[in-house]
């Protein structure tokens, strides 16, 4: 437990939590009326980390998770969350965050709405619903209790020397989730200025013609339609974490350990899917297109950053849709990418029958390794690889690429 592990640090910081509580008892919310919500949260917090006994642990966090919820005011605190420095539960940090919500940019109904419309339109078929009670249960109680937080962090700490988040939607715990739903956090002001920001790559270059990086960049000048596409892909990807799970879906599917490395696809393509579905598809299919594929290529670069795979796998099922639609040729040493309506149409329809292939699995809950298998297994050197051979050459000379000249920029 952290208790024992890091006695002396939890200490100081329960003493810490209770010196805060006494503060806060002592002032009043008049603008928001959270006080109470506070404190239960930081006693529940103070709670759990002095707790020792690890036949505990799982209940003590669940009611820091429970208080926690409560908490929905436009100054948000994080406790251990989902970060990515610890391979096997991907959450170690005794740390908080601080973030301040943007009022200006948190709202995101339109995404929301179009992928609870596909949740429901596909959960009516074939009797789904009737036959997944605890699935449906679980996903609709999620998307109808989303608390969203689109704003900065303030005060952050070791986790984002490893890179900093996009997005977040947490908590983990699915059992606290069926109850109070889940907080989705991101940061669209950060992301965008680091876009505008980031050197000129010479890998990029290579790659890509100086067209398509120009159309890929062009949407940064329009602050409202990379913001717009900002919602569909990131928040519709977070959404799109929160369909087709129940309680135990995850224990079940994880058996061979690759259940995060189909979630991170199905996440994404939850929002894109329902984005093909909606009326938005006519205004921003050209911007949300350029995106995806530019993404999807560079998702190359970790295939040996294992902390990172269930990206990595994300992009490789991607890719084969991306070949498989036309989108993407590849022939000795040159990428031709397709960009028009056709293509992406073509796209859309591959992506959306994979969707229904992918769900079906998780109504079942058969392990991760069934569909994950049909687009990549791991080599000898023990790194995932595509099983289609295009795809497999086309990554293959991608990441070769990557590291002769993948931290040289252009002059």
């Amino acid at each position: 437990s952290y208790g024992e592990y890091f006695e002396v640090e939890v200490d100081e910081i329960c003493s810490k939590y209770n010196d805060l509580i006494l503060v806060l008892s002592e002032l009043s919310d008049d603008v928001f009326s959270m006080k109470n919500e506070w404190i239960n949260y930081l006693e529940a917090l103070s709670f759990a980390l002095s707790e020792r006994d690890c036949d505990k642990l799982i209940s003590v966090w669940r009611d820091v998770d429970y208080a926690w919820m409560e908490v929905k005011s436009p100054i948000q605190t994080c406790h251990c969350l989902e970060y990515y420095d610890d391979n096997i539960r991907n959450c170690v940090e005794i740390e908080w965050d601080l973030r301040f919500v943007n009022p200006a940019r948190n709202d995101a109904d339109s995404t929301r709405t179009a992928i609870s419309n596909m949740y429901e339109n596909y959960m009516e078929k074939d009797n789904r619903k009737v036959e997944n009670k605890d699935i449906y249960s679980t996903s609709s109680t999620g998307l109808n209790s989303i608390q969203l937080y689109v704003g900065k962090p303030i005060m952050y700490f070791a986790k984002f020397f490893k890179g900093f988040i996009s997005a977040q939607v947490v908590p983990n715990d699915e059992v606290v989730s069926k109850e109070t739903g889940k907080k989705i956090f991101a940061f669209a002001d950060f992301v965008l200025e680091s876009k505008k920001v980031a050197p000129k790559m010479k890998l990029s270059h290579k790659v890509f013609s100086e067209e398509f990086l120009s159309e890929s960049m062009s949407v940064c000048d329009n602050s409202e339609v990379w913001h717009k596409i900002y919602s569909i892909l990131t928040i519709g990807h977070e959404l799109g974490h929160i369909l087709w799970k129940g309680t135990d879906t995850e224990v079940k599917m994880n058996v061979l350990g690759n259940f995060k490395n189909i979630e991170e696809y199905k996440a994404t393509t939850g929002g894109l899917v329902a984005f093909f579905k909606s009326e938005q598809v006519e205004t921003y299919w050209k911007e949300l297109f350029y995106d995806v594929v530019n993404r999807c290529v560079k998702l190359i670069a970790w295939k040996k950053t294992d902390s990172v795979w269930a990206y990595y796998c994300e992009g490789l099922i991607h890719l084969k849709g991306l070949f498989d639609s036309g989108v993407l040729k590849f022939e000795g040493e040159k990428l031709d990418v397709d960009m028009s309506r056709e293509s992406f149409d073509k796209f859309s329809s591959w992506t959306i029958l994979n969707y229904e292939s992918l769900f079906s699995n998780y109504l079942k809950k058969v392990d991760a390794s069934e569909f994950l298998e049909i687009f990549a297994k791991k080599g000898s050197d023990g790194y995932f690889m595509p099983v289609d051979k295009k795809v497999c050459e086309f990554v293959n000379w991608y990441f070769n690429l990557y590291e002769t000249i993948g931290r040289e920029t252009l002059n």
